[in-house]
């Protein structure tokens, strides 16, 4: 059972990455669905929800957003040196465009 503070930030989470993804989709929709790691469906969705949708939307006790990342390697290539091959930025697109690609 989650506690009402938890509850809360859960719900702002939610409410923060919809309208984040929202901007995203809005400002380039293929690099949007690209980052976001949602189908065209999903993008036309969050693209045509409005300001009420995507409260509700929100207020669920469930994170609408996942970690993408499965493996402990791609985490701790995030936080390496950024002379490390593995923390740039392209490579790490590369391993999340290979995971698209896959599922």
């Amino acid at each position: 059972m989650l506690d009402s503070e938890t509850l809360n930030e859960i719900q702002e989470l939610n409410m923060t990455y919809l309208l984040l993804a929202k901007q995203l989709l809005s400002e380039d929709r293929e690099a949007g669905i690209f980052r976001l790691g949602v189908t065209e469906e999903v993008a036309d969705y969050i693209l045509s929800l409005s300001a009420k949708k995507l409260a509700q939307i929100s207020r669920t006790s469930q994170f609408i957003c996942t970690l993408r990342i499965e493996d402990v390697a791609e985490l701790e290539a995030t936080v390496a040196s950024h002379r490390d091959y593995l923390a740039t930025p392209s490579h790490q697109a590369m391993l999340l465009a290979s995971k698209a690609a896959k599922g």
